[in-house]
């Protein structure tokens, strides 16, 4: 999608630049330049999914003329500078959106690769549907003990080993009000890594029949997506 037809990109890109930073101009993307940063011949590329247009994601490229095969694996600054820079970028962003978290995806083809995901602010009635979904989630987990609970885990066909299943189970025991069971949800959605995970939990929404259980899926299904990208390297190297 055209960048002046996203209504999105349009308030990242004046957002960023009312703060004074150098943006360069592209139809399909928001370029700032890092040279404040210290760091040199790289670049930040805010962008959107080519399916998707409603989801942007942020980019680092880093360039690099004399790289050591051994140093692959390794951050091409150091995490202190990471910071440093994800925090003044989202001062410059307050009130429009949330930079999530970078991380390093490797090198290619002579440049160092960094992602992460950005939420748009959440607008009063995206916040009012989401409080209306917790409140209903802890109404159904008050009604159920931790034997119906299990059942119900069993109904959905997690296996008693399954990472979504432990964290399911911490999530319910953690849930209290609705600001435990936020904070329980948060916590364990940064654990959920692996993208075979990513689809176990996905699948979950679709095929459950258990109501306590579906609930809980989808806010921790939420919470994945806004934590981590679920894209190919083909698709993030595009």
């Amino acid at each position: 999608m055209d960048l002046h037809n996203n209504s999105n990109m349009i308030q990242i890109r004046n957002a960023i630049e009312n703060h004074g930073f150098d943006v360069i101009g592209s139809n399909m993307s928001i370029c700032v330049k890092l040279d404040w940063t210290g760091i040199t011949n790289a670049i930040l590329e805010f962008y959107t999914l080519r399916n998707s247009p409603k989801q942007i994601r942020a980019r680092i490229k880093k360039n690099t003329s004399n790289w050591d095969p051994a140093l692959e694996d390794q951050m091409f600054h150091t995490e202190i500078d990471l910071e440093y820079m994800s925090n003044a970028l989202q001062e410059s962003l307050s009130g429009v959106a949330k930079l999530g978290r970078f991380f390093y995806f490797g090198y290619r083809k002579g440049t160092h690769y960094y992602y992460a995901h950005i939420n748009m602010s959440e607008k009063p009635d995206d916040i009012y549907l989401k409080q209306k979904l917790l409140e209903k989630t802890l109404e159904q987990l008050r009604c159920v003990d931790s034997k119906i609970f299990r059942q119900g885990l069993d109904m959905s066909g997690l296996a008693r080993s399954s990472i979504v299943r432990l964290a399911l189970t911490r999530i319910f025991r953690s849930a209290g009000d609705r600001e435990e069971l936020t904070t329980a949800v948060s916590q364990e959605a940064v654990r959920i890594v692996n993208a075979g995970e990513w689809k176990t939990v996905r699948n979950l929404i679709n095929s459950n029949r258990i109501n306590f259980v579906g609930h809980l899926v989808y806010i921790l299904w939420e919470e994945i997506s806004r934590c981590y990208m679920k894209k190919s390297w083909e698709e993030l190297y595009r």
